[in-house]
C-alpha cells in the first residue's frame, strides 16, 4: 500500500505490485500495476509524479485491443477499486486521491473492444449538483467522497452516496450519505432525493 508524506510517495518494498479484477464472464481482465522508472532505486524513493499505478483492460479475445484505463499523468499513489456492471458494458473506477477523498471515472466497454471514458469525473458532477443549490463549492468542504451503491442497468443509472464535512463543521450543510444519488449514464445527468 502507498502513503503520501510531504509530497512524496512511500510504498513498502514488499507491497503487491499487481492487482487484477476479472469480469464475471471472463470477457476481460483489468490489471493494475505499480510503475517505477529504472532511475529510481526503490519504491520508497518515489514521488507522485515519478511513480504510480497504471491500469489496463485486456480482452480474453486477443483480436481486441488492450485499453489503458490509468497512466501517467492521471495515475495515483493508490490502486483503484473497479466496479464492473452486471452486463459488463460499464466500469466504474473508484480512485482514492487523498485523505478521505476520491474521484470516480466511468468507462464504457463496447462490443467491438473499444473503451471510452467519460471526460468529466462523476464525483465532480455529483458535487456540482449537490452544492449549487446551497451556493457552495467543494472548497467549502473536506473529506469529500462519493461512494458506489449499486448498478441499475435497465434504468441506465449508477446509485451513489455522498459524504463530506463542512469546513464550518455545520451538520446542516454536511453530507452524511443518507440520500441516494443517481447518475444516468445515457443522459449524463445527476438526480438526488
Amino acid at each position: 500500500m502507498a502513503a503520501i508524506f510531504a509530497g512524496s510517495v512511500a510504498v513498502a518494498e514488499d507491497a503487491p505490485s499487481t492487482y487484477t479484477v476479472k469480469a464475471p464472464s471472463g470477457r476481460f481482465t483489468i490489471t493494475q500495476q505499480w510503475w517505477r522508472p529504472d532511475y529510481i532505486a526503490t519504491n520508497t524513493d518515489c514521488n507522485a509524479s515519478d511513480c504510480g499505478w497504471e491500469a489496463t483492460l485486456g480482452f480474453a479475445d486477443k483480436s481486441k485491443p488492450q485499453a489503458t484505463l490509468a497512466a501517467h499523468p492521471e495515475w495515483y499513489s493508490w490502486p483503484a477499486d473497479y466496479r464492473i456492471s452486471p452486463d459488463e458494458q460499464w466500469i466504474l473506477r473508484d480512485q482514492k486521491t487523498g485523505s478521505g477523498e476520491n474521484a470516480l471515472f466511468l468507462y464504457h466497454v463496447l462490443p467491438d473492444g473499444q473503451v471510452w471514458r467519460l471526460s468529466q469525473h462523476i464525483d465532480d458532477l455529483v458535487w456540482r449538483a449537490l452544492l449549487a443549490p446551497l451556493h457552495r463549492t467543494r472548497n467549502d468542504y473536506y473529506h469529500l467522497e462519493v461512494v458506489f451503491v449499486s448498478w441499475d442497468i435497465p434504468a441506465s443509472t449508477i446509485h451513489l452516496k455522498a459524504f463530506a464535512t463542512s469546513n464550518e463543521r455545520d451538520e446542516k450543510t454536511s453530507f452524511d450519505g443518507h440520500s441516494i444519488i443517481s447518475y444516468d449514464f445515457k443522459h449524463y445527468t445527476v438526480t438526488f432525493k
